[in-house]
């Protein structure tokens, strides 16, 4: 959908094809860093925020391995499995999702990304480990055109927008001009 979404700005909205830029958050982070990497990408820069370097891991690491791997068969028996995520949250979750989550290589796709890096990342980050910020700045040292980090103190997964944070949005904002 987000390959699509693209497409289709650059084909039919009036953007500046030089000035086109990605960014995601979370699980986001990943379809960017996907996109960014492929031949003929229209992106010139991308932000990672929170950034999932190996998806299959960190759901792993998040849902539980054994769960993760339940609700996988619970997916190959149904086409869909009932997920309960971290947060609480109930969430019908597709065969497909689990087949391209196992298949994904975000941080191997943006090594051919030649344009701007942007990783965000929060200071009292829980969630996603650490790890995945090192391997989104090593993938893209040397192929990218820059690779900066910026850590925002005092931001956890949800960098303010599902709390009352003003001093993190205050120090998010700028951090993505």
């Amino acid at each position: 959908d987000s390959g699509a979404a693209l497409q289709y700005a650059v084909r039919n909205l009036p953007v500046d094809k030089d000035r086109i830029g990605g960014f995601g958050y979370s699980e986001g982070s990943a379809v960017v860093a996907m996109q960014a990497g492929q031949p003929f990408s229209p992106y010139k820069a991308v932000a990672l925020m929170g950034p999932v370097a190996h998806p299959a891991a960190v759901f792993q690491r998040n849902m539980g391995e054994d769960q993760f791997w339940a609700y996988y068969a619970e997916a190959q028996a149904h086409g869909y499995a009932t997920v309960l995520t971290q947060w609480g949250q109930v969430q019908d979750t597709s065969l497909e999702w689990f087949d391209e989550t196992l298949a994904a290589n975000p941080v191997g796709d943006i090594e051919y990304f030649k344009g701007r890096v942007l990783v965000l990342w929060g200071e009292a980050e829980a969630t996603i480990p650490y790890g995945e910020v090192e391997s989104y700045m090593a993938a893209t040292g040397d192929s990218a055109k820059s690779s900066q980090l910026v850590t925002i103190p005092g931001a956890d997964h949800g960098y303010g927008f599902y709390s009352d944070q003003p001093e993190v949005d205050a120090m998010l904002h700028p951090a993505l001009v």
